[in-house]
């Protein structure tokens, strides 16, 4: 639940520390250099040198070391993306500061512009300090590939400039660096409780005619491993969804859903990356973003304080980052994708409709959650998600089986809802219930996508 952070938030935000003396700092330096050269001699190829930008005397705490932790892992998964291996690495962790040295075997320019990359991904990257020096022992700038400066913690002014002319007090920028983590512990435990969501989804076994930890379903190119890699992919950008609500609490919905957009664009070439072309999570990554988004707008709004969020407020910010985007499907004459065919044929919106209207299907499911009291925990999930198969004009039904397939799955979960089966018969029964879906080709993809959220809205403590 989003009230455990509170320990978590209060012990990597502290500003606790010493001092470090000028000499310390002098003789840090120097020693980073003559490392630096010895690699450059040794190998004859460019090297990557990452430390933090700590203000003040203290050059390690706990807040910092956070910093530290978070760009050693942006980078091990860019090299790990990029397919490079350094040729040596030295990790130091002293009282005069964090900091990392890589030999990389790759040109100087392209280093530098996965390091620039990198500092895009999230806010807390102003904080990197990320220098590249080519094989000949000369330093890459952001100008010498046409990058503009660093911007300020605080205003929208060069962060050199500000330093060396002081512009704002330490604490300021203490309140500013603190703020960061802040934004990056949630988005990063929201994203990672997203991804157990999707997992957890994946795994519910049996669930008709969808992948579960036993059966594909009735779907031919995936299974439930592909499933989980699928979800871990989306994660970093799950996270950049929660940062992007975070940072424009005072931005209209509307200049908002682009940037969303472009998000959700690369998690989508991100998932292709991971299945090997296979669809996994489409649908999903649009709920899911829309979620996250709006989740990030409202801790920021509550001061970093959510512990007693709210159903309706998430679901209204939903409706208004996504007003308009139903509209879309009007506008296109010779529709290509499902989701387009079945609106010129069915009229129905789908998940965009969904998303619009506030996912209202999740909040009927949320008010009907209370009649499942009565079932066990682990069991209560199957009967969600017959609820919302019950009740879900579900595209990916209407796309594989007509209205005749969708009739027949929203009868069927009807019937289950109604019998209240003792768990071992409910599941003997989704069994056979799975079998005529494969039978028939119907997976209720989109049923699947909500209950997914469900599950992570109830980790969250919704």
């Amino acid at each position: 639940m989003l009230k455990d952070l509170q320990p978590v938030l209060a012990q990597e935000t502290s500003l606790q520390g010493s001092d470090v003396s000028l000499l310390d700092l002098l003789n840090a330096r120097d020693q980073r250099a003559i490392h630096q050269k010895s690699l450059l001699e040794t190998y004859q190829q460019p090297v990557l040198s990452l430390t933090i930008n700590a203000m003040g005397g203290v050059k390690r705490n706990a807040l910092l070391d956070y910093v530290f932790k978070q760009a050693l892992k942006a980078l091990e998964r860019r090299f790990k993306a990029e397919n490079i291996t350094p040729t040596e690495q030295k990790i130091t962790r002293a009282n005069t500061g964090n900091e990392a040295i890589f030999s990389v075997n790759i040109p100087a320019l392209q280093l530098k512009q996965l390091c620039i990359a990198l500092e895009s991904t999230t806010p807390l990257a102003r904080l990197w300090d990320m220098d590249v020096i080519d094989r000949n022992g000369k330093p890459i700038s952001r100008a010498d590939l046409g990058v503009a400066p660093r911007q300020c913690l605080i205003c929208p002014e060069n962060a050199k400039i500000c330093a060396r002319q002081r512009s704002h007090s330490m604490a300021d920028l203490m309140a500013a660096l603190q703020k960061l983590v802040q934004q990056d512990i949630y988005s990063e435990y929201l994203a990672n409780q997203a991804c157990q969501a999707l997992c957890a989804e994946a795994m519910l076994t049996p669930k008709p005619g969808l992948v579960d930890a036993k059966s594909q379903g009735a779907h031919k190119d995936m299974d439930a491993a592909l499933l989980v890699k699928s979800a871990q992919s989306l994660t970093p950008f799950f996270a950049q969804c929660v940062q992007l609500g975070m940072n424009t609490t005072q931005t209209v919905p509307s200049a908002v859903f682009p940037q969303l957009r472009l998000i959700g664009i690369q998690a989508e070439k991100a998932m292709f990356s991971a299945t090997k072309g296979v669809n996994t999570h489409k649908g999903a990554i649009f709920a899911f973003a829309l979620c996250l988004c709006s989740l990030g707008r409202l801790i920021a709004q509550q001061d970093y304080q959510p512990f007693h969020l709210q159903l309706a407020p998430l679901c209204e910010n939903v409706a208004a980052l996504s007003a308009g985007v139903t509209a879309e499907l009007s506008k296109v004459t010779e529709p290509k994708t499902a989701g387009e065919k079945l609106f010129k044929t069915y009229g129905v919106t789908g998940a965009r409709g969904e998303a619009e209207q506030g996912f209202p299907l999740l909040r009927q499911l949320w008010q009907h959650r209370p009649t499942f009291t009565h079932i066990p925990l682990r069991q209560q999930p199957y009967y969600w998600l017959l609820y919302l198969m019950a009740h879900n004009t579900d595209t990916n039904l209407l796309h594989r089986g007509g209205m005749a397939g969708l009739t027949l799955v929203q009868q069927q979960a009807q019937q289950l809802l109604n019998q209240s089966l003792p768990q071992n018969q409910l599941k003997t029964e989704l069994h056979y219930f799975d079998q005529r879906c494969i039978q028939n080709n119907l997976s209720p993809g989109g049923s699947a996508d909500i209950l997914a959220l469900a599950l992570f809205l109830d980790r969250l403590g919704f």
